[in-house]
């Protein structure tokens, strides 16, 4: 019997950011609903186009975590299963906050 940890999500997180989602096991695993937008952002341009076939729901953008496109306050939740290590901790937990919304859940 395999077992698996996923990250919590908090119920009703409408907008998910999965941070070095790789080729998105974590988004799949997840799941989403109509009412989800599950973005995933890595530098690898290989692993994102893994995602994309694997994952068609799910949207995938090439990026750095201490540079993220996105605006101020546009995810309910960002989760990072194994990336964060790999970047500047103060610099992606700055843009971790910008892109939160207040309340959200990291």
């Amino acid at each position: 019997m395999r077992s698996q940890v996923l990250p919590w999500v908090a119920p009703g997180s409408a907008r998910i950011l999965d941070l070095g989602c790789g080729r998105g096991a974590i988004l799949k695993t997840i799941g989403s609903d109509s009412r989800t937008l599950a973005v995933g952002v890595d530098v690898s341009l290989r692993d994102l186009q893994t995602a994309s076939s694997l994952i068609p729901h799910a949207h995938f953008v090439c990026a750095r975590g201490e540079q993220l496109p996105f605006p101020q306050q546009s995810f309910d939740a960002v989760i990072s299963g194994v990336a964060m290590p790999y970047m500047e901790i103060p610099r992606v937990l700055a843009e971790i906050a910008r892109v939160l919304k207040p309340a959200g859940s990291l």
